[in-house]
């Protein structure tokens, strides 16, 4: 069985620290530390594993034994555009710009609050080259809760998806202590002093992680699927959309593309691939909503369509013609399938207190590449802004087909069954998802008026092929 496996990290830093965040601070300060929705001080994941790549394709070049380009690949990826590289040095093709993140994925660090020394800023300044002084204009406030000397302790993890034998992680464990060792500083500003890791520590032993939690099989098979509540531990980027090139914009709703995905690893890491491969396949994963964890009713989603009920004062919710039965709509809005507002009806106050319209935040990150040198390199720099978990929850379903046969509809049931506890994978942040799994809930049949039904699609949706439009057919 292939499991994913996690080491502890933990890296003593001496001040001054910055991690710089792209977005607005505070007033005054022109570079602000980069903080998690937590309010911690944070060194982002993503530049440990850059940094670590770094130091072992230095390593490679310069002949290091033992190291070769198919084993960095492995854990660390490979950047976009370089297996044309790697190949001829010229021609690329949009094939060399397919997603290669490797097997490790690092969690951002967080930095020890109790060490947070509450000092004031630091300025930097560009001194003019023909004069001596001070440069008009570059002038620079730096946020800088730790001075020179202070230290801090950032501690996070590393997670091997997909791992093999005990070998294979003991290797990886010892080069990642050699190579820790290699960095010498973190965060921003390190050629002018600041983050000098003085110590860096890793786990003694790789924990196997969360074991398999099953769920009720034949009540998720009996309600013909299952409905999940989905809790993201970090911020999380899908369906990203691109604004000028090298900034992209994720989305709030997780595509129920997305959601099979992260179960389908999470399913083969457990050992219950590809034996049910098919079932997974036939499965139905809808798409996953934002609702306020806090809100009246958690269960609900935060806007439910306006074309289904109208609002009466003192009587609560009243069920438009769609409905035979009043019930019915508390009865289906508690499956969690309204998140969407069709319509251009006015809002009432007392529906908007309880089903605010308010989005999830979001959090800007830059990235770039970093030369041999180790400074940022031309070109090579993008932003993204994922979404923040914050007091959210996320609500999907999985359908069990009716037409499936019962041995199919069984594996469906065992492996919906499966998906519950921590599950790694989300989006291109790789973020962690609190997982939990329970057997869809009773759904009413809408009642049949006269010779017509109303239909409301909440997604886009090809109903018939081009030849079914035909008059004759």
């Amino acid at each position: 069985m292939s499991r994913a496996r996690t080491l502890s990290l933990e890296l003593t830093v001496q001040g001054p620290f910055i991690s710089q965040d792209v977005s607005a601070g505070v007033f005054g300060i022109d570079t602000a530390l980069m903080r998690n929705d937590q309010g911690a001080v944070i060194l982002p994941g993503t530049q440990m594993k850059g940094l670590l790549r770094q130091v072992f394709k230095q390593a490679l070049d310069a002949g290091a034994p033992g190291l070769d380009l198919k084993w960095i690949k492995r854990w660390f990826g490979s950047e976009s555009g370089s297996l044309a590289k790697e190949q001829d040095g010229n021609r690329t093709t949009p094939h060399d710009y397919q997603p290669d993140p490797g097997q490790l994925l690092f969690s951002d660090l967080c930095a020890d609050a109790a060490a947070d020394k509450g000092r004031g800023p630091l300025t930097r300044v560009q001194v003019d080259d023909d004069r001596g002084s001070v440069a008009e204009g570059m002038l620079q406030v730096v946020e800088a809760p730790w001075t020179y000397g202070d230290t801090i302790t950032f501690a996070g993890t590393i997670s091997a998806l997909g791992t093999g034998c005990d070998a294979d992680l003991a290797i990886l464990r010892t080069r990642l202590n050699w190579a820790l060792a290699m960095i010498p500083a973190v965060g921003a500003f390190k050629t002018a002093g600041f983050g000098r890791l003085k110590c860096a520590s890793l786990g003694k032993d790789w924990s196997a992680g969360d074991p398999l939690q099953s769920g009720d099989v034949d009540a998720i098979r009996a309600a013909g699927g299952a409905s999940f509540e989905l809790t993201p531990q970090s911020p999380f980027l899908v369906e990203a959309r691109s604004f000028g090139g090298n900034y992209f914009a994720g989305d709030a709703i997780i595509p129920g593309q997305v959601l099979k995905a992260v179960a389908a690893r999470w399913l083969t890491d457990h050992g219950l691939l590809p034996e049910k491969d098919d079932a997974l396949a036939g499965l139905v994963f809808r798409h996953a909503h934002p609702v306020l964890a806090d809100a009246p009713s958690p269960v609900r989603p935060m806007v439910p369509p306006l074309s289904l009920y109208s609002w009466r004062e003192g009587e609560g919710f009243q069920v438009a013609d769609y409905f035979d039965e009043p019930e019915a709509f508390e009865i289906l809005s508690d499956s969690a399938t309204f998140a969407f507002s069709p319509d251009w009806k006015p809002i009432p106050l007392s529906v908007e207190a309880a089903y605010p319209r308010e989005n999830p935040p979001r959090s800007v990150r830059t990235r770039t590449a970093v030369t041999e040198k180790g400074v940022a390199e031309d070109a090579h720099l993008f932003s993204y802004a994922a979404v923040e978990p914050a007091r959210y929850q996320w609500l999907s379903e999985a359908i069990i087909p009716p037409d499936a046969d019962a041995d199919t509809a069984q594996d469906m049931a065992v492996l919906l069954s499966a998906l519950n506890g921590e599950i790694r994978g989300l989006g291109k942040t790789k973020a962690s998802v609190a997982w939990r799994t329970q057997p869809l809930k009773p759904r009413p049949t809408a009642s049949k008026r006269g010779e017509s039904w109303r239909v409301v699609l909440q997604t886009p949706a090809c109903l018939h092929g081009p030849s079914a439009s035909r008059p004759d057919t």
